[in-house]
């Protein structure tokens, strides 16, 4: 990933190719949140999970409208569309997303001394918390640059097979049916989220799969900053919160920068849409679905978020199956915390989840047969009835796991953590329980011998732990966003309990307190 005008070119491509396609989807459903961060946020990842659902369903229409040219191929030209179509959705709009109106959500007709108002507080929070995540972004990328800065080809075994598949899909210009000529395999039932993202970006600028592997690999840790972020400011409503989260994936922990001595970045590519699928499916679920003046408005904005929820879930299930599992966990986590008002409301969105589930499984039921095809769902029945050896799976023993606790996930990130789940447990924050329950979640998984079941757990330890800086970050944002700027909170209240306003001194005090150990925490970091 030399510094070359080639490469420059190459990065830029792929910051662009997820998030203006997933802006103007967002605009396109009418699902865009309020929030600039958690807006932009969740259009990278949406963006990241169109790219399989893109491989898996355009050749199919170019055969139909291109039979006697390159029939069911995709060509750079493809994913040039792709960028025009979202460019020309967005300045349909005015392009209201532009620098800093976009990025706080704002009408850009607004004067200077409307922005500069009392009442506009919000708005310039919004704004200055938008162009400091814009700097955390554009300093990663340059210390993800400068890592990469020697390497010509992706390192480790695990990148071998990463840059022949995505050399597959370069050479035949659509899903392969095999690993042939390049592996002996007849079958092909991998994730290839990660590899359609390269192979279209080595289409569009003429890069070798190789190095293009490289370079997706590292634009990848930036928008994983940037979904964390988004998930972190909309479930909380702070912005701030958002930019603490990006700074902890950035590089509070070894992760996610160790993956690229690694190469698991087809993990990193799941990990990246993940926020932007919990956030989605949260909107969609306990979005405000009752109606109003305008019922046919309301009506296309409940569906335009059940689309986003489905697509980008759709997405990330084709992206990496593992972290699919990921999503489960979280999402079961929000439904426990904040799933509703009693059981009648809990039983609402399970309903709500339902439709999601079922429409994301309508989208990637194409696939099926190429996952059928190979031995993933017998392996995956086996860890859920059986008890296999840890070599079989991959796990390692739990000793092994503390010995290297601190090169996977980092004392700095544990001790960050366990202080910021203190002090979101004090202040009864919702968010942060969410988050803390999601990490119990992931553990139990990798273990479930511990609770007495004679199986292996769905999930590797190893897996788990190299990913925990995803929900860590979340915990960590939500903690120190109100010592870095307050603003509303999540749409439903972000304390359990009675009502704050019926007590005020009381709340009055621990509001101080707040301050106080969200000061201690941002020191941390």
């Amino acid at each position: 990933m030399t510094l070359a005008l080639d490469t420059a070119y190459a990065v830029a491509l792929a910051l662009a190719l997820p998030v203006v396609p997933g802006l103007a989807l967002l605009f396109a459903c009418r699902a865009a949140p309020r929030e600039p961060i958690a807006r932009l946020g969740l259009a990278a990842g949406l963006g990241l999970a169109v790219i399989p659902l893109v491989w898996l369903f355009a050749p199919g229409f170019i055969q139909l409208l291109f039979a006697q040219a390159q029939p069911g191929r995709i060509t750079n030209s493809v994913w040039l569309l792709l960028l025009a179509a979202g460019g020309i959705i967005l300045a349909g709009r005015g392009w209201s997303l532009g620098v800093p109106w976009a990025l706080a959500g704002m009408d850009k007709t607004r004067t200077a001394r409307e922005l500069t108002s009392a009442d506009d507080a919000p708005a310039k929070t919004a704004t200055i918390a938008a162009l400091a995540l814009v700097l955390v972004l554009a300093i990663q990328l340059a210390a993800r640059w400068y890592a990469a800065r020697t390497v010509t080809i992706p390192l480790w075994a695990d990148s071998v097979h990463h840059a022949m598949i995505a050399e597959l899909f370069v050479r035949g210009g659509r899903l392969p049916d095999s690993w042939l000529p390049l592996a002996p395999l007849a079958t092909f039932s991998y994730h290839f989220g990660f590899h359609g993202y390269a192979a279209a970006v080595a289409q569009m600028t003429g890069l070798s799969a190789t190095r293009a592997v490289v370079v997706v690999g590292q634009v990848l840790m930036v928008l994983q900053a940037l979904t964390v972020a988004g998930l972190a400011a909309g479930l909380t409503r702070r912005p701030w919160a958002g930019v603490a989260a990006a700074i902890v994936v950035g590089g509070l922990g070894p992760m996610p920068g160790t993956y690229l001595t690694w190469g698991r970045y087809t993990q990193l590519a799941g990990q990246a849409v993940l926020p932007a699928a919990i956030l989605a499916t949260a909107r969609a679920v306990r979005g405000p679905i009752h109606l109003d003046d305008d019922a046919v408005d309301s009506i296309w904005r409940v569906i335009g978020r059940l689309a986003v929820a489905a697509i980008t879930v759709a997405g990330l299930a084709l992206t990496h199956y593992v972290v699919t599992a990921f999503f489960v966990v979280a999402v079961g986590a929000w439904w426990l915390v904040d799933g509703g008002r009693g059981w009648r409301g809990r039983a609402a969105g399970l309903a709500r989840l339902a439709v999601v589930a079922a429409l994301a499984f309508a989208i990637d039921l194409p696939w099926l047969p190429h996952f059928l095809a190979g031995n993933i769902d017998r392996n995956a029945s086996a860890l859920v009835s059986t008890e296999l050896p840890g070599a079989v799976w991959g796990a390692v023993s739990m000793s092994y796991v503390l010995d290297h606790f601190g090169q996977w996930v980092g004392i700095a990130l544990t001790a960050a953590t366990l202080l910021a789940i203190a002090i979101g447990l004090l202040r009864r924050d919702r968010v942060v329980a969410v988050a803390t329950v999601w990490m119990a979640g992931l553990v139990a998984a990798s273990y479930p011998q511990a609770f007495g079941l004679p199986i292996t757990g769905p999930l590797k330890d190893f897996t788990v732990l190299i990913g925990l800086y995803v929900p860590a970050a979340v915990a960590i944002g939500a903690a120190v966003a109100p010592i870095l700027g307050r603003s509303p909170s999540f749409a439903l209240p972000q304390h359990w309990g009675r009502d704050r306003s019926a007590k005020p001194t009381r709340e009055g005090a621990r509001g101080r307190l707040d301050v106080l150990l969200a000061a201690v925490a941002l020191a941390a970091l």
